[in-house]
Formats: structure tokens, C-alpha cells, sequence
């Protein structure tokens, strides 16, 4: 149970909360954003787990804290816009716009997002180390939790009409996203 609970967490929620950032604030910042991850996990870690927190440990996560709210007044700045004069310039900055430049709400929830996906994939792994103290085997516990977030991400393709074009990847597409699959469960399989 725990290592479906981790692949619902990790895979499948951290994953799509991620997409869902990166479509607001962009690949960079939301990368930045994953700095949250290794906060998280030692917070959890500390009231789930009973795991100690080390002096350093505790340096860790106020230096990740610092930068995480630098990061977040930074990018709260950088996409704030003046508001137009006439209706004319609002008009022309909309078409303007490029990917990087958003309203600030969308911005915001961005933001938001971006760390609820670090929450989730230190909670996932959170559900992975319970799960292996129960059953000590970290190729069933990838295999479990990869498995959940595939099932659980073809039912909302389906459910959405969007499953034939899931499988319409152009062939050089195919192996970089089949090799990130596999390196990724492996990466779990290591973690």
C-alpha cells in the first residue's frame, strides 16, 4: 500500500503538479522550485519518520529556505508589468506576451504549484521508506509505484478522448522519452 501510495505521490501527482508549473512559470523557474523537494523531505522526515535532524541538516534547510523565498520575491518581480495607459498598449503587450512573461495571479499559482510538487515527491518518498520497512525490496517498490502512476495517468488520458494521440510519438521522440522512463525508475530503484 505504501509503495502505491508513492507512485499516486511521486510519479503521478509531484510529476503532473510539475507540468502544471512549468506551464505557468516556465522550465527554469519551476526547476528552481524543486529545491522545495529536499525541504520538504527533512521536514517530513523529521515529524513522520522520527528521523533526527542534524545541526547541519537544520543549516541545510534555513540556507533552502532563504533561497526559496529570494526566488520567489525574484520571480513575483521580474513578472510584474506597469499597467498599460490605453486600451491600445494593453492590446499590443497581450500580443506581445512571450512564454516567459505572465500575469502575476498566474504567477503566483505557479509558484504555488511548483512547491506542492516538491511536497508530494518528498512525501512520495516519505511512502517508499515506510514501504520498505514493511517489504525490503526497492525493485518491487519502482515497480509498484511506477506501475500505479502509468495505470492512474492512462485513465485520465482515456477519460479525457486523448489516448490515440498519446501513443503518436515521432519515432525520434520515442527512445529519449522511453530512456527518461526507464533512468527515472531506476533512479527510484536507487534512491
Amino acid at each position: 500500500a505504501y509503495f502505491a501510495a508513492a507512485g499516486l505521490a511521486g510519479p503521478f501527482a509531484g510529476r503532473t503538479l510539475n507540468f502544471l508549473a512549468i506551464q505557468r512559470v516556465g522550465a527554469t523557474r519551476t526547476a528552481s522550485l524543486g529545491m522545495s523537494e529536499s525541504l520538504f523531505a527533512a521536514a517530513l522526515g523529521w515529524t513522520l519518520l522520527d528521523q533526527g535532524l542534524t545541526a547541519l541538516t537544520a543549516v541545510g534547510m534555513i540556507v533552502l529556505l532563504a533561497g526559496m523565498i529570494l526566488f520567489i520575491n525574484e520571480t513575483g518581480r521580474t513578472f510584474r508589468q506597469p499597467a498599460p495607459d490605453t486600451a491600445d498598449e494593453a492590446q499590443l503587450e497581450i500580443e506581445q506576451r512571450t512564454a516567459a512573461e505572465r500575469p502575476t495571479g498566474q504567477v503566483a499559482a505557479g509558484v504555488a504549484i511548483g512547491l506542492a510538487s516538491g511536497l508530494f515527491f518528498s512525501l512520495a518518498g516519505v511512502m517508499r521508506e515506510l514501504g520498505l520497512e514493511i517489504l525490503p525490496s526497492a525493485v518491487l517498490g519502482a515497480s509498484v509505484g511506477s506501475f500505479v502512476a502509468l495505470a492512474i495517468t492512462l485513465f485520465n488520458v482515456a477519460r479525457g478522448g486523448q489516448l490515440r494521440g498519446a501513443f503518436r510519438i515521432p519515432g525520434a521522440d520515442a527512445l529519449p522519452l522511453a530512456a527518461s522512463g526507464v533512468l527515472a525508475s531506476a533512479g527510484m530503484v536507487c534512491f
